[in-house]
C-alpha cells in the first residue's frame, strides 16, 4: 500500500519504484493536485481562523448591546465560501480517486478489463456480458467479483 506521505515527501522515488512494478503514476497530475489540496486547505483554515475571531467579535459586540448585524453578516459570507472549499476539496478527493481507479483498471487481466468496461461503461448485464465473452452468466459473475477484490486491494488508501 501506498502511503501518502511518502507520495509527498519523495514522489520521484516512490514513481521509480512503481514503475519497477508495471505501473506507470503520472507524477505532473499528482503533484498539480497536490497544489491544488494544499492551496484549497490553507484557504479554508485561514477561513476559519476568520470566522472564528469574527465569531469572538459578535460576542463582545452582542455583551457590549453594540448591533453586531455587520459581523454576522460578514461570518455568514464566510460559512458560503467555507461550504465552497469544502465541496471544492471532495471533487478533488474524487478527482484523485477516479484517476487511480482508471490506472488500477488498466492493470487488470484484458478479460477483467472487458467485464468492467462492458457493465460499468456499457450498462450491460451479466447475461449481455456472458453472450459477448463465451462464458457462462456465472463466470461473468465470477470475474466481476474478482476485479473488484483486485480493485480494491490496489485502492485501500482510498
Amino acid at each position: 500500500m501506498l502511503d501518502i506521505q511518502m507520495l509527498r515527501n519523495d514522489l520521484p522515488a516512490v514513481a521509480a519504484r512503481l514503475a519497477g512494478r508495471g505501473f506507470t503514476l503520472d507524477t505532473d497530475a499528482f503533484a498539480q493536485m497536490e497544489h491544488e489540496r494544499k492551496s484549497l486547505q490553507t484557504r479554508t483554515q485561514d477561513l476559519q481562523a476568520r470566522r472564528n475571531a469574527l465569531s469572538k467579535q459578535v460576542g463582545e459586540a452582542k455583551r457590549k448591546g453594540e448591533d453586531a448585524s455587520a459581523i454576522m453578516a460578514e461570518v455568514a459570507g464566510l460559512a458560503d465560501e467555507l461550504k465552497a472549499n469544502e465541496t471544492a476539496l471532495a471533487l478533488l478527493q474524487d478527482q484523485r480517486m477516479r484517476l487511480a481507479l482508471v490506472e488500477a483498471i488498466k492493470h487488470l487481466p484484458e478479460r477483467e478489463q472487458y467485464v468492467m468496461s462492458m457493465y460499468y461503461e456499457h450498462d450491460m448485464n451479466l447475461k449481455e456480458i456472458a453472450a459477448v465473452l463465451k462464458v457462462t452468466e456465472s463466470r461473468v459473475c465470477q470475474l466481476h467479483s474478482q476485479s473488484i477484490a483486485r480493485l480494491r486491494v490496489k485502492l485501500r488508501e482510498y
